[in-house]
Parts: structure tokens; C-alpha cells; sequence
């Protein structure tokens, strides 16, 4: 029955920790999911624009071409040169329906910059005159009610000035004019305010008449507005409510995206922005950002699960740390040959250290397994347990760590579509496992004797053994 229950306690803890597991595994797999289907996207929406390009961009420079043709004709340009002549006009607009039928849109337009006079011909009946004349002064000739607004009781009341009328002596009676009331007696002229609306044409404030039936005072455009010519972006973007604008770059040959960002940095630091100006990177740059960002919670959270995991396997506290001493040496044997190829710690090199994890980890698993067994079966002491684990594991460590290097060797050197994507997690495989093979076998037995010191042994400790529970 004791070891029943030891067996059923076994279970339910593996089956906890494989709960409490679970929500932090799926959140690893999930942020690594999206970060390679989103970088498989933009390569794959990067090679479709690339193999339609010449689809996209045909009828566009067709279009391009016509217009540039018909503009740089010589018919075209001796008829610029003098409009009124009737042979060079008939010349032109009969050379110019040759191109509109050539056109996707069917239509086209000429301005002339001496006369500004602008043309437009589609598929409607041919018109020779000009639709209207452009003129930078046309705006000087707009007039606009004189209107003026004041505050009466709180509220904002718009008035119009009055044109000046001649009232007859019957105001001395109180009779009203089209101005208002003519409240002096004698007066051979008045100009009141009465109060409108800003735009005439809506409903008189005082006789509520559709249209106002008062006479507006009108003044030029030019009293109130200023209006001038200048070269303006054809579209302002935004992000978030606030006017942004987007500044790309690519990287040189060697440099990666983690130096770009730091020159980027470094830049907008020199240059002493405002503080309303702010920057932050977008796309691939800012994927990598977040990705790295969240690199060191994953790695912990890893860690974290493996502790659990191994503690139940072992009934321990302390040698699963003896197991996780072995992950620093691939750690850096990855980073390093990373460095040495000069890649970039991707999201796709992440994923070759969580690989090297489960891998690496597996040479200590079998010294410690064989380790702990011996002592718990045989009643050896841990230095000896320990000797005769590296001994007699050595082979299998050897074997298994040959074949996961050369399983990722393709990868490392591999070539064709896609080749620079798989590169980073080959590198990263096979450095953090020379790193690991060269150090974990000396490491491991120093690191087991010297928890081993730390461990409670209990009275039962035996009962533990493979060979009692067979």
C-alpha cells in the first residue's frame, strides 16, 4: 500500500505540474507562432509584390509613356505656342482623340501654362474650348458678405451691416423700411444691423423669410483671407489622431537590426527633438523590439518548468539545479557562434536555445539518473555513484549530442528560398552543443557532489529505488 500511495502521490503531483505548466507553455508557443507567421507573411507578400511587379507596374508606365508622348509632341507644343491658330488647334485635338482612345481611362487633359487655359476631352463629344481658365489672382474677384458677430445676453448673435438707404419723412411715424425701423424722426438716411445669419441664403434671423431680404454689404475676399500658392504633400497621415509620417531604411551588408536601432537612437538623441515629436519604429523593427523585449520572460519561464518537472522526477530540490547548471554553457556557445557568423539573436535563434534546452540537458539527465539510482540501489557513496555514471553514460551523451549537431548542420549551411530564415537556429544548435559537450562532462559530476552535500537523505530514501519497486 506504501508504495501504492507513493506511486499515486507521484502522479497527481506530475499531473499539477503539468497544469500549472500549461498556461505559460501556451503563451511561449503562441508569441513564437505569431512571430514566425508574421515573418513568413511579409516574405511571402515581399515575393508576391515582387512577381507581379512587372503586372502592376505595366500598365502604369504605359499610361505614364502615352502622356509624356502626347505632351512632348511637336503638334502639341506649336499649338501651346499660339492657341488662336485654327490649323495647329484642328491638328491637335484630332492627334490628342488618337491617344484618349489609346488611354485605360479614355480621357485626358492640357493646360497651358501661358494662357491657363485648361482642356479636358473623354468620352463625351469633342470639345475644343477650354472647360476654364486657371489664374492665381481668380480668388482676388470673390466678394463676401460683411458680417460681424457679437455676444448679446451669453450667446454669440452674427450681424450684417446694412447697405445705406434713403428713408421718407413717413419713418417720423414709425413705417419700416426694407433696413429695419427708422426709429429718428427727420433722417434722410440710416444704416442699421439687424440680425442674420452668416450664410444669406438660410432663413432671416428677425422675419424668418427663406431668403434674407436685407441688402448685404459685400467685401473682397482679400479683407479677410490671404490666399497664396505653395507646394503641399498630397496626403497627411496619421496614427492615432496626430500627424505622423513614416521614415524607412534598409540595412547594410553585416550590420544587423539591433545596430540599426541603436544608430537610430543615438540619432535622434544628437538632433535635440522637441519634446512634442516622439518616434517609435514600426513593422519588422518594432516585431523585433517586442520579441526581444519578452526574451528573458520566456526564458525564465522555461526554466521555471523544467525545475518543476525534474523535481518530481528525482523527489528533489536541489538536483535539478545540478541539471540546469549545464544550460549556461549552451547559452553562450550559441551566442557566441551567432557572433562569429555575425547573425542576429532572432526570434528564430530563441527558438534554437529552447531546443538546445531540452537537448543539453539531457547529458546531466543521464549522469544524475544513473547517479541517483546507483546510491539508492546499491548503496554507493555519490563521489562513486557519480564516476561510474560519467563512465558508463559517456557514450550515449556522446552519440546523441553527434547526432542533434548533425541533424542541424543542413540548416546551418543550408541554401535556396528561405535559407536566411533556418541559418540563425542551425548556427545556434550546433555552437550551444560543442559548448555544452566540451564543458557539461567536467561541470556536471562537480556540481552533483557539491549539492549532493546540501540534499536530506531520509530514512526511505530506498524505497525510491527502480530496482525495490520492480
Amino acid at each position: 500500500m506504501a508504495k501504492w500511495g507513493l506511486r499515486k502521490k507521484s502522479l497527481m503531483a506530475l499531473l499539477l505540474a503539468c497544469l500549472v505548466a500549461l498556461a505559460p507553455a501556451a503563451l511561449i508557443g503562441w508569441q513564437v507562432l505569431d512571430g514566425v507567421r508574421d515573418h513568413f507573411g511579409r516574405a511571402f507578400a515581399d515575393n508576391f509584390t515582387q512577381l507581379n511587379r512587372q503586372r502592376i507596374l505595366a500598365p502604369v508606365s504605359r499610361e505614364l509613356a502615352l502622356s509624356q508622348r502626347l505632351a512632348d509632341s511637336e503638334v502639341t507644343r506649336r499649338w501651346l505656342r499660339n492657341e488662336s491658330d485654327p490649323a495647329a488647334r484642328e491638328l491637335f485635338f484630332r492627334e490628342a482623340d488618337g491617344y484618349r482612345r489609346d488611354l485605360l481611362g479614355r480621357a485626358y487633359f492640357i493646360a497651358s501654362a501661358a494662357t491657363g487655359h485648361y482642356y479636358f476631352n473623354d468620352d463625351q463629344p469633342l470639345s475644343e474650348a477650354p472647360r476654364y481658365t486657371l489664374s492665381p489672382n481668380a480668388l482676388s474677384d470673390v466678394y463676401v458678405p460683411a458680417t460681424r458677430t457679437t455676444v448679446v445676453a451669453g450667446q454669440a448673435v452674427t450681424t450684417q451691416v446694412a447697405a445705406p438707404t434713403t428713408t421718407s419723412n413717413s419713418a417720423q411715424s414709425g413705417s419700416k423700411t426694407s433696413t429695419g425701423t427708422a426709429a429718428a424722426s427727420g433722417s434722410s438716411a440710416s444704416s442699421t444691423s439687424v440680425p442674420v445669419s452668416a450664410n444669406p441664403a438660410l432663413r432671416n434671423a428677425s422675419s424668418g423669410n427663406v431668403l434674407s431680404n436685407t441688402a448685404t454689404s459685400l467685401v473682397p475676399l482679400s479683407a479677410v483671407a490671404k490666399f497664396y500658392e505653395s507646394s503641399v504633400a498630397t496626403s497627411v497621415s496619421h496614427q492615432d489622431g496626430e500627424l505622423a509620417t513614416t521614415i524607412s531604411f534598409n540595412l547594410v551588408e553585416g550590420a544587423n537590426l539591433g545596430d540599426a536601432r541603436e544608430a537610430i537612437a543615438k540619432a535622434e538623441a544628437n538632433i535635440a527633438m522637441p519634446t512634442n515629436v516622439r518616434g517609435a519604429f514600426a513593422g519588422t523593427a518594432a516585431s523585433a523590439q517586442q520579441s526581444q523585449s519578452q526574451q528573458a520572460m520566456l526564458i525564465l519561464a522555461a526554466l521555471v518548468v523544467i525545475y518543476i518537472v525534474l523535481g518530481i522526477l528525482y523527489e528533489s530540490l536541489v538536483h535539478p539545479i545540478t541539471v540546469l547548471s549545464t544550460l549556461p554553457s549552451a547559452g553562450v556557445g550559441a551566442v557566441l557562434a551567432l557572433l562569429m557568423f555575425r547573425m542576429e539573436f532572432s526570434i528564430i535563434a530563441l527558438i534554437g536555445v529552447f531546443l538546445l534546452i531540452g537537448i543539453v540537458k539531457k547529458n546531466a539527465i543521464l549522469i544524475i539518473d544513473f547517479a541517483l539510482e546507483a546510491e539508492r540501489s546499491r548503496g554507493l557513496s555519490p563521489l562513486e555513484a557519480v564516476r561510474e555514471a560519467c563512465l558508463l553514460r559517456f557514450r550515449p551523451i556522446l552519440m546523441t549530442t553527434m547526432a542533434a549537431a548533425l541533424g542541424a548542420l543542413p540548416l546551418a549551411i543550408g541554401f535556396g528560398e528561405g535559407a536566411e530564415l533556418r541559418r540563425p537556429l542551425g548556427v545556434a544548435i550546433i555552437g550551444g552543443l560543442i559548448a555544452s559537450q566540451m564543458l557539461t562532462l567536467l561541470t556536471t559530476p562537480v556540481v552533483y557532489l557539491l549539492l549532493d552535500k546540501l540534499r536530506r537523505r531520509s530514512a526511505h530514501e530506498h524505497e525510491l529505488s527502480r530496482a525495490t519497486t520492480a
